[in-house]
């Protein structure tokens, strides 16, 4: 990953703080931005930039945050900006003491942007260790989708939709473990169930599930699990399931979303592909990880699956978390 140094620009001081010490996530604590020493800049998007920085003072000195910073003018421009922005800062902060879900531990506002201290990853996102390596062993990608469904099931339990999974949002930490990210597009019920819809057209296209396209009735939790089996295939086949093709563009892949199902690659074990075809079912009623006992089902199922090659303490790590 190309990185650069690129400090931070001056900027008029802060008049709004809000902390969460990471130590004791309940003590609410003022540093400043300048706290911060910013190191170097990992990436850029539509959303802004994060930067490198490390906490130079206070019980966690010396620690290392991913700093996202947005424009306000962005914000508040954008359709229900600020309403997004508050429930992805919620989330992040909601979050933060689970292992497989990116947390935020400090918040800043200046009069030209918006500063979020993440949980830093050094291993990048999927999407990249992706283009490097190809394809994974059943192996490692079965791991990486446990660590992914535990994150996932936990964002139900609070009622949340992500709407957004793809392998650019999955990051990786230095000893090979992931964390589900970006979550300004998610949706937020008080106390999720099978009648709460969402209706928003919303997302990145080619992993858009197929109720999502033609939203009429509305969508619920199991776009997330199509979001699985999409990184499912991705991992295990080194390309996307979906293509947005030629000079026809998002017609013909919606076309493809809704009504053609992937090839399944011949070299994948016969359980591997049944779990993906089953992720990747159209009818979201019949998608694996919903049903009578919803994401249960979908994680005894994989357990079974994934019995045969994992070792009875990496079993046990997933059999202790859920």
């Amino acid at each position: 990953m190309r990185t650069m140094y690129m400090p931070l620009s001056n900027e008029p001081s802060v008049y709004t703080t809000e902390g969460v010490n990471p130590q004791s996530p309940q003590v609410l604590i003022v540093p400043l931005l300048g706290d911060f020493k910013p190191l170097k800049l990992l990436g850029s998007g539509g959303y802004g930039h994060i930067h490198l920085v490390q906490k130079k003072n206070g019980k966690d000195r010396g620690k290392l945050y991913a700093m996202k910073t947005m424009n306000t003018s962005q914000i508040f421009s954008a359709n229900n900006g600020p309403e997004r922005h508050n429930t992805e800062c919620y989330i992040h902060q909601k979050v933060a003491d689970h292992p497989f879900l990116v947390g935020m531990y400090y918040r800043f506002q200046t009069e030209l942007k918006v500063c979020l201290m993440l949980d830093y990853y050094p291993g990048g996102d999927m999407y990249h260790v992706l283009l490097e390596q190809g394809v994974f062993r059943e192996s490692a990608a079965r791991l990486y989708l446990a660590e992914i469904v535990l994150g996932v099931e936990h964002l139900h339990q609070l009622g949340i939709i992500h709407r957004d999974l793809k392998p650019d949002n999955i990051l990786i930490d230095s000893e090979g473990h992931i964390a589900i990210t970006d979550f300004g597009l998610t949706k937020s019920f008080l106390s999720y169930t099978k009648k709460n819809r969402a209706y928003s057209w919303c997302g990145t296209p080619s992993y858009m599930a197929p109720e999502m396209i033609d939203s009429e009735t509305g969508y619920g939790i199991e776009v997330d699990w199509w979001g699985v089996g999409l990184i499912c295939y991705e991992m295990l086949s080194g390309c996307s399931a979906f293509e947005p093709g030629d000079e026809k563009g998002f017609k013909k892949l919606f076309e493809q979303i809704t009504s053609v199902s992937p090839v399944i690659p011949d070299w994948l074990s016969a359980e591997a592909g049944h779990f993906i075809s089953s992720l990747l079912e159209k009818n979201p009623s019949e998608r694996l990880g919903t049903g009578k006992n919803g994401s249960q089902n979908y994680i005894y199922i994989y357990i079974y699956m994934v019995i045969k090659t994992w070792s009875s303490s990496e079993l046990f790590l997933v059999y202790v978390m859920h």
